[in-house]
């Protein structure tokens, strides 16, 4: 029959009653997958409504641990803290985040803070505690920029906050404006019970996130969609996207080289130590080239990973002398083969406590898959610290950038006015890369150069002297 010819059949089609009912099995089966948000316009209204009557019906503020039914489990309705206020109200719309939260912790623990001295999940509170809710969220791509203007929030976003006293809180916008009509009035729990009050701008914005649509049944998305790479897990991320991180500005300029958008590097961030280190590995793929930063203290934890991604390591890389980010490096030399790397000026201050192999100046890079890293000497905290940008992507920064700081000045061969001015380099970079430093010691693992420039008095000092001054 030829396109567009239109045939009309002589008469009434006989459907066989097999055929029809296999038919309506199937659309039956399609009606119920379970996709919130898409075709559903008023899901954000029955989140909405569903935070809004937690108001009168709890009461106080009860941080007390319970153990919990699971799924499902949840305090009396009277109490609770500023989580549950969340965790209730999306439960009204069948998504479970003590079961959601608890099975991606399993999953990847170490993607989660390491503030509470677990070894494992809980899932009675760890879908109530603030950070891991954050980090969820992230994980399932629904971040989005914070921001100060009120036109950028939306009834049924869930917006994170830090208090004055550096605790972090939680709430769901309502549909209700404010007097002014400029930004929507929040459901919170800050200490009496569940409220609805103006308080959007009153604390600082840590977190913004659109929580629908929401497919249940699937695990955090990841790459571009993500809002950022996975942190402690494998990390898919097409090198060089400007679309990777919606938070972010469009990058200017083009990267280091020229990259194929289909390649998928891989990153994961681990927490060893008792000091609150993070060691790093990457790889440009499941079973492709793979490189170590800062190995300590666990090495058979970072040998594991290694192991799990199939990776070829072929270099160990130091980003300075300091003991509590190489002490892993000879073992985990001694199980891959991997050249031990750092700048020269770190050679003198080891010691022996490992041999190098090779150095890395400033300007200098390697290629690595379809991208390359490139080399920055940092010094300040040490004479021969260095930070790397990973495939236009990560920003690996040691002891000089901190999320929310920088390393100290008063230890031997530091030099304050070095890292000052170093500091205002790594400010000059893209506001996208992805800064992962040597400590957990911020209110998140990670952050984006484009926040950190915003949020970090070391970043903001606008003069040496300025910079002096931060405690």
């Amino acid at each position: 029959m030829g396109k567009g010819v239109c045939v009309r059949a002589p008469g009434p089609v006989r459907v066989p009653l097999s055929l029809l009912a296999g038919l309506c099995l199937l659309a039956a089966g399609l009606a119920a997958i379970p996709v919130l948000g898409q075709d559903a316009p008023d899901d954000v209204g029955r989140l909405v409504q569903a935070a809004l009557e937690q108001v009168g019906v709890t009461l106080y503020y009860d941080p007390s641990y319970v153990k919990l039914a699971y799924p499902g489990g949840d305090v009396p309705p009277d109490r609770g803290v500023c989580t549950d206020v969340v965790v209730r109200a999306l439960r009204r719309l069948g998504i479970d985040l003590q079961r959601e939260v608890h099975e991606d912790m399993r999953s990847a623990f170490a993607a989660y803070p390491r503030r509470w001295g677990l070894t494992r999940p809980d899932r009675n509170i760890d879908h109530r505690r603030v950070p891991n809710l954050m980090t969820f969220f992230t994980r399932r791509g629904k971040a989005r920029p914070p921001s100060n203007d009120g036109a950028a929030y939306e009834p049924g976003d869930i917006v994170a906050w830090s208090l004055p006293d550096g605790r972090p809180h939680i709430g769901i916008l309502s549909d209700r404006p404010s007097g002014t009509a400029s930004r929507w009035l929040a459901v919170h729990n800050i200490g009496a019970g569940a409220q609805v009050e103006d308080v959007l701008f009153q604390f600082r914005i840590i977190g913004h996130y659109r929580p629908l649509p929401w497919r249940r049944g699937h695990g955090p998305r990841q790459g571009r969609a993500a809002g950022r790479p996975e942190v402690g897990r494998a990390s898919p991320v097409p090198p060089g996207s400007a679309a990777r991180n919606p938070r972010s500005a469009p990058r200017q300029g083009a990267g280091p080289s020229p990259r194929k958008e289909e390649s998928a590097m891989l990153m994961e961030q681990l927490p060893v130590g008792p000091m609150s280190n993070f060691t790093y590995v990457f790889g440009t793929g499941e079973g492709g080239e793979g490189f170590v930063v800062d190995p300590a203290f666990d090495a058979e934890r970072i040998l594991a990973c290694i192991k799990r991604h199939r990776l070829d390591v072929t270099r160990i890389i130091l980003t300075h002398h300091h003991g509590d980010h190489l002490n892993a490096a000879a073992a985990v030399k001694a199980r891959t083969g991997a050249k031990i790397l750092a700048h020269p000026n770190t050679r003198p201050f080891l010691q022996g406590a490992v041999a190098l192999d090779g150095t890395l100046a400033d300007g200098e890079g390697f290629p690595f898959g379809d991208a390359e890293v490139r080399v920055m000497h940092t010094p300040g905290h040490t004479p021969g610290g260095i930070c790397l940008v990973v495939a236009g992507t990560w920003l690996v920064t040691g002891d000089t950038l901190f999320i929310g700081n920088c390393g100290r000045t008063d230890l031997p061969g530091s030099d304050a006015r070095a890292l000052y001015e170093h500091l205002q380099r790594l400010k000059r970079l893209p506001d996208d890369l992805l800064v992962l430093s040597g400590h957990d010691y911020g209110e998140v693992p990670s952050r984006r150069l484009g926040e950190e420039k915003l949020r970090n008095p070391v970043l903001r000092a606008s003069s040496f002297e300025e910079f002096q001054a931060i405690p």
